[in-house]
């Protein structure tokens, strides 16, 4: 797959952003850039490089079939969306990243949301752990109270028919 502008939603272009990362030319500096590296390589459907940026738990769970059908060729995904990543200095070993990766899964709109556990090992971060932070599954089927009102009053749901 080829992009102009990186999947990853960092405002940078493919080839200066995560492809670098991803092909392996590059490691990532921080866990920011490898949680955006490791959604883009979804998008990508990049098998490589979600299992050579694991270890631990992660990798001797890793499920290369069931990620290959049900989250490369069954979910489309969207848009990524950093909720925290708290910044690392050089020598830190240890660093979080929240996100929430939108996809689409059989025509619904769906966001995993995760609060994620990385570790610099041998001068390179890898991913260690996540917790799912959403017990139920978000979809765009859900009137948010500050959406607009799907009774075209062209009110905020809140003020009209969420008040009922």
């Amino acid at each position: 797959m080829s992009f102009v502008d990186c999947p990853c939603g960092s405002g940078d272009k493919f080839e200066n952003c995560c492809e670098p990362i991803i092909d392996g030319t590059k490691y990532a500096q921080t866990p920011l850039a490898l949680m955006r590296s490791r959604y883009t390589a979804h998008v990508c459907k990049n098998m490589p490089h979600i299992i050579r940026t694991m270890t631990g738990k992660p990798l001797k769970r890793f499920d290369e079939e069931k990620t290959r059908d049900e989250w490369f060729e069954q979910c489309k995904w969207t848009k990524l969306e950093i909720i925290d990543a708290p910044p690392v200095a050089v020598d830190d070993k240890h660093g979080i990243v929240e996100f929430k990766a939108h996809y689409v899964f059989n025509d619904h709109e769906q966001v995993l949301h995760e609060r994620s556990k990385f570790q610099k090992l041998d001068n390179k971060w890898l991913y260690v752990a996540g917790q799912n932070k959403d017990a139920h599954i978000e979809t765009s089927n859900k009137i948010g109270r500050n959406d607009p009102c799907s009774c075209g009053s062209k009110k905020k749901y809140k003020k009209c028919c969420g008040s009922v």
